[in-house]
């Protein structure tokens, strides 16, 4: 079974759905995940679900051996270096339009 690592507390629902599938883990605190935990929690996992705080870097990717993919639940993929994940096959993800309805909502009102 793959190995998720979270990298924040995400909906209930969400994890649900991840156990179903895979083994998961999750950084409970309520604070961005220090760098070294990161690292370390990237050495076992087969993918990791993050946010734009977490760098998807050259020293995460060598920590990752066994990555297959980087989710990243924001719209944006500034923090991912994009030729070093293209260059280890590793698969990168985000989620463009997730707020498309929320910014026309807000400009609305």
């Amino acid at each position: 079974m793959p190995r998720v690592f979270v990298t924040r507390q995400i909906a209930d629902e969400a994890i649900d759905m991840l156990r179903a599938r895979a083994e998961i883990k999750v950084w409970e605190e309520d604070r961005a995940i220090p760098r070294d935990r990161l690292l370390r929690e990237a050495a076992d996992a087969d993918a990791l679900l993050s946010l734009l705080t977490e760098r998807m870097d050259d020293e995460l990717l060598d920590a990752g051996k066994n990555l297959k993919i980087v989710a990243n639940m924001a719209v944006g993929f500034d923090n991912f270096d994009v030729p070093a994940l293209t260059k280890r096959g590793i698969i990168g993800t985000n989620t463009p339009g997730v707020l498309t309805e929320t910014t026309a909502d807000f400009a609305l009102a």
